[in-house]
C-alpha cells in the first residue's frame, strides 16, 4: 500500500477550523448579550437624552431628572449623569430648577450630587421675586427636601446679590441659610 501526501490546502484549512472553533468557544463564554460584564469602569446600561419622573407615595410628582447621558453601575448601585437638569416640586409652585455639569444619583439614599458648576433657580411668584443661586458641588436629599454645599455661593434676588461660603437650603420651605463670610449688596427702590 502506498501513502499519498495530503493536498497543500488541507493543512491551512485544518488550522483555520481550529482557530475558528477557539473563537466560537470564547464567544459562548461571554454574557448573554455578548458584551462585557458590568464593572466599576463598565456600566450595566447607558441611556442617551433621557427624562425620568419620580413620584411620591401619594402619586404627586417628587422630581424630574433629565440629562444628556445616564450610566448605571450595579456594583455600587449608582447612576452617573452628564449635564443633568433637576426639577424639584417642593412646597408651593413654582418648582426649583437646577442644572449642573454632571451628577451622581445614589438611588437607595434619595441623594443626588450635582457636580461642577451648579445653577439653582426658583422662578418668581406673585409674593416673591425670582431667586438664582450659583455654586459648585451641591448635594440634594430629595426625600428630606434639603440641599447643601460647602463651596462658594452667589445668590441673586431681583437687584440684590449675596456672596457666601457654604449653604444649607430647606427647599419645601423656600428657606436658605448662608454659612460663612456672607457679603450682601442691596439696592434701594
Amino acid at each position: 500500500m502506498r501513502l499519498r501526501a495530503a493536498p497543500v490546502f488541507v493543512i491551512p484549512l485544518v488550522l483555520l477550523l481550529a482557530a475558528l472553533s477557539i473563537w466560537v468557544a470564547d464567544l459562548l463564554r461571554l454574557p448573554e448579550l455578548g458584551g462585557r460584564p458590568p464593572s466599576p469602569q463598565n456600566p450595566e446600561y447607558v441611556l442617551e437624552n433621557f427624562t425620568s419622573v419620580v413620584f411620591k407615595a401619594d402619586g404627586s410628582r417628587d422630581y424630574l431628572l433629565r440629562a444628556r447621558q445616564l450610566r448605571h453601575f450595579t456594583d455600587d448601585n449608582i447612576t452617573k449623569v452628564e449635564a443633568p437638569r433637576l426639577t424639584l416640586f417642593r412646597g408651593e409652585p413654582p418648582p426649583w430648577e437646577s442644572e449642573a455639569e454632571r451628577g451622581v444619583v445614589y438611588e437607595p439614599e434619595g441623594r443626588i450630587d450635582l457636580l461642577g458648576r451648579v445653577e439653582m433657580y426658583r422662578p418668581g411668584h406673585p409674593d416673591r421675586p425670582p431667586l438664582r443661586i450659583t455654586t459648585r458641588d451641591l448635594t440634594v436629599y430629595t426625600e428630606l427636601d434639603y440641599a447643601e454645599t460647602a463651596a462658594a455661593v452667589h445668590v441673586v434676588r431681583s437687584q440684590d446679590t449675596i456672596d457666601a461660603i457654604g449653604m444649607r437650603a430647606w427647599l419645601a420651605e423656600n428657606r436658605v441659610e448662608l454659612l460663612e463670610n456672607v457679603l450682601g449688596r442691596y439696592t434701594r427702590e
